[in-house]
């Protein structure tokens, strides 16, 4: 399966194709298109709008359907020298969160929206460090363990965890 992540802006209609294929995953999965995800889809819906870089909603897609989403902030974070990527808001797809998939799809979903992740602070949106935000608690176990693998092998300079955040200092 091939993935890929997207920047969903309001302007170009990508925005509008992600609401469209949740809300059709949200009728086979017997849910309200509206309701779903409200308060974290209407944050991600306002980066959506921004025209600026600091703010981005982004989406992971198989070609076919969208498999999660998330809000980007691109910010100065005191303690921090130059910009941080900070990921919050990270909301699996509806057929996702209700099982219709394969069972691996959740931690191939995440492992594929966290390289996503990491392939932006290396292009679009530099970064020397990121910050995941883990919502749930499959979210912090996916995440400690991922961030332990990643520290073990030594693919970054330091991979921690504090509270609910996992920090990845690339180099």
């Amino acid at each position: 399966m091939t993935f890929e992540m997207k920047r969903l802006v309001e302007a170009d209609g990508t925005w509008a194709d992600f609401r469209g294929d949740w809300a059709a995953q949200c009728d086979v999965v017997g849910e309200n298109p509206e309701e779903y995800a409200a308060e974290p889809l209407k944050v991600i819906g306002e980066a959506a709008a921004s025209t600026g870089n600091e703010h981005w909603a982004v989406g992971l897609s198989d070609g076919s359907h969208f498999l999660a989403v998330a809000l980007l902030h691109w910010v100065m974070i005191p303690g921090f020298t130059g910009k941080v990527l900070r990921v919050r808001q990270i909301v699996v797809s509806p057929k996702l969160d209700y099982g219709l998939l394969p069972e691996d799809a959740y931690a191939e979903t995440l492992i594929e929206l966290t390289f996503g992740i990491i392939n932006l602070s290396d292009t679009d949106l530099p970064a020397n460090h990121i910050k995941f935000h883990m919502r749930s608690p499959g979210d912090m176990a996916y995440f400690r363990a991922f961030g332990r693998s990643l520290d073990k092998h030594g693919v970054f300079k330091a991979v921690e965890t504090h509270g609910a955040w996992l920090t990845v200092t690339k180099y």
